[in-house]
């Protein structure tokens, strides 16, 4: 895979879309085409990071304080 921004871009989106349990992700043109490697590294990638979670977590207290939030 390259480190190119759209390329960036078009494996980022179907990496969410995995993560999130969504279908397939339609390109939108003009997006790079995505390899079957790269998909199949996406996939592994999903795998090993998990699905995201229903609520954000908690934060630290610091950033609590640093949002003026307590």
């Amino acid at each position: 895979m390259s480190r190119s921004l759209p390329l960036l871009l078009a494996y980022g989106k179907r990496l969410m879309a995995l993560r999130m349990g969504l279908g397939e992700v339609h390109a939108r043109l003009p997006e790079p085409g995505v390899t079957a490697f790269g998909m199949a590294e996406i996939g592994r990638f999903a795998a090993l990071l998990g699905p995201l979670a229903d609520r954000p977590a908690p934060l630290a207290p610091a950033l609590r304080r640093l949002a003026g939030l307590g």
